[in-house]
């Protein structure tokens, strides 16, 4: 397509870029007297009538859909038109930079930066999405950043209404890096196509790299639709290990397995910027760790937390058990001093009070019994039946314990034993589910084989039909060639005859009495007669000439074929 002046009423004055699908322009609206942008769009040739119709009616419905997107971070459609074969949109004119130069070696940006950028980007998409608009074609050549470094998301020449019925599945459109699986297989997309590519240009802006690379577009497509990309923390050591999982779920292979929407896609960017750990300088001094033990912040869904070992350790079973064996002896002891102070307080004897003179003599009491005396016999008696009934109850004790510790293993030997056979048939679940998986794998390669074989054969059986069917058609020609030669070498060998035959008849009659049909007998003609021989020995048009001619007189006999209008 030649470069254009104007379309419609506005002039363009110089091309800012050229695509597959038309041609970019700035261009002037003078009635309005503001700089825009007009993008090309060539409308197909050679169509019929209705199909032709039918492409103008979705590009003016998908024009007005895309104008109504009204949003500080899409660059905003003023007009649209079509003039001749050329179908065309009039944009805001953006003074910036594309994304692509950003993720280039020498110009990298921030974690922070590229968070920001792709909220930014996400927002642009969700306010389409929820207009039912779908971008197709999300790439960093579509995304503008301003003189602010604001996000524009351009280009939705591709772009596919969602309640428009000529757009559902059957086409690939878009830029093959960036495509969705589905997208690549012509299937039916919806907003989560865009949520893939957006996912690839955060892995780019992340790790300068692209994360489906290969020679050739059939290449990166198969990657697309089978390979994993690396983590962007394996490629970027100050990448945070946080985003991998936000990468792994933007570009699952199954749409069902990534973000719903835009909108959740940018706030898990926004909260893994908040939580993911930032790397801090070292502090000048280093203050001492505190002496009582602190409960820790709770640490990102990704981090390895580290449980802290107990005050104080828990004593070994030597030295519990010493410590349960002393507790009775204390109590013996202590039992038995008590037991013994009360004995000898209660059994000393009281002194009798003195006697007066002047007083009547009291009349004699009868002897109270002196108290018996405590002898260490009876305070080791007293020892040994303490020290027997704290053993006593003490070995009840043990035994309680014993049983209840019994118990208790036994419990944890049957959850084990639970926990065991659940692994083991957790492991025989996952056994027999690889080998199922590895049957399928299998099997669908043995289809994919055979298919390929089957197409294979398909395509060697139509080549050798086709080869058949120009051999056969080769032949004919030849001999329909052939039969037109033949032809006409008998209608110019008949033509001869017949042009033969009236020549000798018209020679007769101008030589009467001298055409022969036969060679004369020697001797019929003198020496000096010339006769003509019509015996068919001459070429056609032709008669042999002949002389009689005598040996003995010297005279030779000619004998040649002349012209028959000699």
């Amino acid at each position: 397509m030649a470069d254009l002046v104007s379309l419609g009423r506005y002039q363009l004055r110089r091309v800012l870029g050229r695509g597959a699908m038309g041609v970019v322009y700035e261009g002037l609206d003078p009635t309005l007297d503001r700089r825009v942008a007009v993008k090309t769009i060539l409308k197909s040739v050679g169509l019929d009538e209705e199909t032709e119709r039918a492409y103008s009616e979705r590009f003016v419905r998908e024009a007005k859909a895309v104008a109504r997107l009204n949003h500080p971070n899409i660059v905003q459609v003023y007009d649209f038109g079509q003039e001749n074969e050329v179908a065309y949109l009039v944009m805001e004119f953006i003074q910036g930079k594309e994304l692509r130069s950003f993720i280039s070696a020498t110009e990298r940006v921030t974690t922070q930066e590229c968070v920001r950028i792709m909220g930014e980007l996400l927002d642009a998409l969700d306010f389409a999405h929820e207009r039912g608009v779908i971008h197709r074609d999300i790439k960093p050549a579509n995304v503008i950043l301003d003189e602010q470094r604001r996000v524009k998301l351009a280009d939705f020449g591709v772009a596919r209404v969602q309640d428009s019925d000529r757009s559902a599945a059957g086409t690939m459109v878009g830029t093959p890096a960036f495509m969705s699986p589905e997208q690549i297989q012509g299937l039916k997309i919806d907003r989560r196509t865009d949520i893939f590519s957006a996912g690839v240009v955060f892995y780019q802006l992340l790790t300068g790299e692209a994360p489906f690379k290969g020679e050739g577009a059939w290449t990166v497509a198969k990657k697309i639709m089978q390979d994993e990309p690396p983590p962007p923390s394996s490629i970027v050591s100050n990448v945070s290990p946080t985003f991998d999982g936000i990468v792994e779920r933007a570009l699952a292979k199954n749409p069902a397995e990534r973000f719903a929407t835009a909108r959740e896609f940018a706030d898990a960017l926004r909260g893994a910027l908040v939580s993911a750990p930032a790397a801090r300088p070292a502090p000048k001094h280093k203050a001492p760790a505190p002496a009582q033990v602190t409960s820790p912040r709770p640490a990102p869904d990704d981090a390895t937390v580290a449980i802290p070992e107990r005050p104080r350790a828990a004593a070994s079973p030597p030295e519990e058990k010493k410590r349960s064996s002393a507790v009775p002896a204390i109590l013996a002891a202590a039992v038995i001093a008590g037991g013994i102070g009360a004995y000898l307080f209660l059994g000393r004897a009281t002194a009798p009070a003195p006697v007066s003179n002047s007083a009547p003599a009291p009349q004699a009491e009868k002897p109270v019994p002196a108290k018996p005396e405590v002898t260490a016999a009876d305070l080791e008696k007293i020892r040994k039946e303490t020290e027997e009934r704290i053993r006593r109850e003490y070995s009840d004790k043990s035994a309680a314990e014993q049983a209840a510790a019994a118990k208790a293993a036994t419990e944890k030997a049957v959850q084990e034993k639970a926990v065991a056979a659940k692994a083991e048939k957790a492991a025989a679940e996952k056994t027999i589910a690889a080998k199922a998986a590895a049957e399928r794998a299998a099997l669908e390669q043995a289809a994919a084989e055979k298919a390929s074989a089957e197409k294979a054969a398909a395509a060697k059986a139509s080549a050798d039909k086709a080869a058949a069917e120009r051999l056969a058609a080769e032949k004919a020609q030849a001999e329909k060639v052939a039969a037109e030669r033949a032809s006409q070498e008998k209608a110019a060998a008949e033509k001869a005859r017949l042009l033969a035959a009236a020549g000798i008849e018209q020679f007769k009659a101008r030589h009467p009495d001298k055409v022969w049909d036969h060679e004369p007998e020697t001797g019929t003609i003198n020496f000096r007669e010339i006769v003509y021989v019509n015996d068919k020995s001459c070429p056609p048009g032709k008669i042999r000439e002949l002389t009689g001619g005598s040996p003995t007189r010297g005279v030779e006999r000619k004998n040649r074929c002349i012209s028959l209008s000699e």
